[in-house]
């Protein structure tokens, strides 16, 4: 005796006018072994489970192949059977061995199709929820069993729980998962060999998305807020936009040549010579910045002395050190003043700490030589710096 185990509808249901065939995947088993030869088989649509009207066109079909007791068709029954949007169909199956005298016959129950545009695809008619058992867990022992809706096949072989949005549905669509309880946590895990190795979830009290894998790496507030990790890896994260940053520089962080050349507020002039008016200090900045300005602030009082600042690049292989920028005050006299290097013809450079170290250096110098004191010293220096990426 022939017997059809299960045949299962697939594709997209639309319960409009729809001239599209619709595709149908079936098991097909002959005295409980995967068939394989052709079958003769017939679909009709009913209005009812037993009994009923006819609904749309009957599809017959001679000589469908079937392969170890797998095939495919493709049904149409017409425009008409998808126009009233409330019914529920009944899916009435014969079968007949092609070639043979014996009459066909009817698998039931029939299988209902809702009237929503909805598709199943398994091996074990999913669209009765009696094939799953009973009690609070549903489940299919076919371990190659795999749950489609609205498509009739898999995206790849992994793909053993899909969902297609028609096109018909503009905007979002997709899979909602919901807590019936307002303060619940829907999440979504993710597992290996029985175990749960990480999960994303909805904290709804502080409407926060996390992802946990052994503890929280992430989470992103409604308001934008994101909170990575204390361990952060990302050497190849960049901005859209270089950002702009400032270091400041204050006078005690500059060691005089000659103590009595800084104080612990200012850098200040106390001498005639050079030597005797300098103060260095290292100038570190992260790997690929580009320095776009320097700003000095300082006092000044008399216009016969100058303050200069020079940044040089210290190459590490050899004594060569580069000056990447020179500026001086040129004897300016006014009271707490600045001067921009970018409106004096600067030059942006790039910092490469595996090439160089790189210090500043402050001169203050009396051009004519005078011994008297005047109100001279620095304050600040600024340095204006973009970075490509995180520093």
């Amino acid at each position: 005796m022939r017997s059809l185990a299960a045949l299962v509808a697939s594709g997209t249901l639309i319960a409009a006018a729809c001239a599209q065939p619709i595709t149908y995947q079936g098991v097909l088993s002959d005295n409980g072994v995967p068939a394989n030869a052709e079958y003769d088989l017939s679909f009709k649509l009913l209005d009812a489970p037993t009994g009923g009207t006819l609904v749309g066109t009957p599809v017959d079909l001679v000589a469908v192949p079937v392969a170890d007791g797998r095939f495919t068709v493709q049904l149409d029954f017409g425009p008409g059977a998808w126009s009233d949007t409330t019914m529920t169909r009944f899916l009435q199956i014969s079968v007949g061995v092609s070639g043979s005298p014996a009459e066909p016959f009817d698998i039931t129950p029939r299988h209902p199709i809702t009237p929503a545009p909805l598709a199943v695809s398994a091996l074990h008619h999913p669209i009765e929820l009696a094939d799953f058992g009973s009690g609070p867990t549903l489940t299919n022992p076919d371990a190659g069993a795999r749950l489609l809706l609205n498509r009739a096949t898999p995206i790849s072989p992994g793909d053993f729980f899909g969902l297609e949005v028609p096109a018909t549905v503009p905007g979002f669509g997709g899979m909602v998962v919901n807590h019936a309880d307002p303060f619940g946590f829907p999440y979504f895990a993710y597992a290996s060999g029985g175990l749960v190795g990480a999960f994303t979830w909805h904290e709804p009290s502080t409407d926060t998305w996390r992802v946990h894998n052994g503890t929280d790496q992430l989470k992103i507030d409604s308001l934008g807020n994101v909170e990575a990790s204390t361990r952060f890896v990302a050497p190849e994260y960049t901005y859209d936009e270089a950002q702009t940053r400032t270091l400041s520089i204050p006078a005690p962080a500059w060691r005089a040549f000659d103590p009595k050349s800084w104080t612990s507020t200012n850098f200040e002039a106390r001498g005639n010579t050079s030597s005797k008016n300098s103060a260095a200090t290292p100038l570190y900045l992260p790997d690929g910045a580009t320095v776009q300005n320097v700003i000095l602030h300082f006092m000044d009082d008399v216009s016969a002395w100058d303050i200069r600042l020079i940044i040089y690049g210290h190459r590490h292989e050899n004594q060569t050190n580069p000056t990447l920028l020179d500026l001086t005050t040129s004897g300016s006299s006014s009271f707490h003043r600045e001067v921009d290097a970018f409106g004096r013809g600067f030059v942006p450079f790039t910092i490469d700490n595996g090439e160089f170290a790189y210090s500043m250096r402050l001169t203050l110098t009396d051009p004519n030589n005078s011994y008297w004191l005047p109100q001279l010293y620095v304050t600040t220096v600024k340095v204006i710096y973009a970075v490509p990426g995180p520093d």
